[in-house]
């Protein structure tokens, strides 16, 4: 996911703190192997990006505490 690399956070840990197993997470993409993969529902998405807007909500408190401002 862009999201999470752009945020430096490990697809592990967002799935931890979404309570997803990483290895069920990495099922749902499409690849090769994976042509039409499945499991993935919309309240387990939606966990996802809620952590990443927590974790960029965060992100930008912190660096406005620093007189920063977000790119």
């Amino acid at each position: 996911m862009e999201r999470a690399h752009a945020a430096r956070i490990p697809i592990a840990k967002l799935c931890r703190m979404v309570g997803i197993d990483s290895a069920t997470f990495w099922n749902w993409r499409k690849t090769p192997r994976n042509p039409n993969p499945c499991g993935a529902n919309l309240h387990s998405i939606e966990r996802i990006y809620q952590a990443l807007d927590e974790i960029d909500h965060q992100d930008t408190k912190r660096l406005a505490k620093r007189g920063k401002t977000a790119a």
